[in-house]
């Protein structure tokens, strides 16, 4: 049988490595968490509809909610109980540890449990979220 010769070789060491495979995530930055289906298909329809990831959409929700709650006080989000909640199939995403941390905080605050208070903070803004998908999905088929 023939020796493998240049790159398939085994006892050589590849000149060049995959750039793909040297990219390194920056998951200092970033934690996972388990929302439900419902809250998902939203924030994915709006990161969508305006041109960004889910993680840069859950961002500027982030911000706008420290806005609202530094302007008129935690009593703007409502209690939630677990029967309020009927969605059981929850999906992992990616939030940034900072707004992690913030729903912790948050959280003690308001007595609403952190595994629904990113429910209870996209019941808030989801008028707004969805007039703004709304918004640009108008803008998309004017170009048509």
């Amino acid at each position: 049988m023939k020796k493998l010769s240049g790159e398939l070789s085994t006892t050589q060491t590849p000149k060049k490595k995959s750039t793909t495979l040297m990219q390194e995530i920056d998951t200092e930055k970033t934690t996972s968490r388990k929302i439900f289906l419902s809250d998902y298909k939203l924030l994915d329809l709006y990161a969508w509809s305006t041109e960004q990831s889910v993680t840069s959409a859950l961002n500027e929700i982030h911000n706008r909610l420290k806005v609202v709650i530094k302007e008129k006080g935690v009593s703007v989000l409502n209690p939630i109980t677990k029967e309020d909640i009927e969605d059981d199939s929850p999906k992992n995403i990616r939030i940034s540890s900072d707004f992690n941390q913030y729903l912790k905080d948050l959280s003690k605050e308001t007595k609403i449990p952190a595994k629904y208070l990113l429910t209870v903070c996209l019941e808030y803004f989801k008028e707004e979220l969805i007039g703004e998908i709304k918004k640009s999905q108008d803008k998309k088929y004017d170009i048509l």
